[in-house]
């Protein structure tokens, strides 16, 4: 079936206005684990699998950010799940500040064996909703299955990773002599995108941001 929404706990203002944000986001773990039993809703999912997975990842600065491990350990703690807290993104994460096309073009992929079994992934923030998505089909290329994933807070329209058909067949459309380029600049063919990443796609006049993301859109 369809894979369902990504779950958020509360919002990203919120998460941000935390006191243990900034040391929690750079590696403080009793910062992280208090913003995450302030913040997160254990409740919210109740299903069962075997392993929570979080999105293990450095900021540019080199530093890890301890909020989603923290958010894994609480929700396998709950639902009685093993924590696999292995699998690390390949690259360093966008910066805060980066913008929509950045974000889109420095996608990572993930290194790690996976234990076989059903997962739920997490992440603090997700905006496109790209990190998942590539977390998701790390695990599921070893022969994992990903049931269901969650973050502490979503940007709007960030929580969908499966696209709406109606908007790639728009891209298709407007962009066929171009195709080519999402896939060179992303790694990926455009079926692959989140439903929020197509939107923004749709949106563009042209392409060229994505050959050039420096450039203003």
């Amino acid at each position: 079936g369809k894979f369902p929404p990504i779950t958020p706990h509360t919002t990203r203002a919120s998460v941000e206005a935390h006191p243990g944000f900034a040391a929690g986001s750079t590696g403080d773990f009793p910062s992280a684990r208090q913003l995450v039993r302030d913040l997160a809703k254990p409740a919210l999912w109740t299903g069962r699998v075997d392993y929570v997975c979080p999105v293990v990842q450095v900021n540019s600065a080199g530093r890890w950010n301890a909020l989603p491990v923290a958010l894994a350990e609480l929700l396998a703690e709950q639902i009685g799940a093993k924590l696999v807290a292995h699998i690390v993104r390949e690259k360093a994460a966008p910066d805060p500040t980066a913008t929509s096309v950045a974000r889109l073009v420095q996608q990572s992929g993930f290194d790690g064996r996976a234990p076989q079994g059903t997962y739920l992934i997490c992440h603090d923030l997700s905006v496109f909703g790209s990190t998942l998505a590539n977390l998701r089909g790390h695990l599921e290329h070893q022969g994992s299955t990903v049931l269901a994933a969650t973050a502490l807070a979503t940007n709007i329209f960030g929580t969908t990773l499966v696209p709406d058909s109606t908007v790639l067949l728009g891209i298709s459309a407007r962009f066929r002599h171009e195709l080519s380029t999402i896939t060179t600049q992303l790694g990926f063919d455009y079926d692959r995108l989140t439903a929020r990443e197509a939107y923004f796609i749709y949106g563009l006049k042209n392409l060229d941001p994505l050959r050039n993301p420096q450039a203003p859109t």
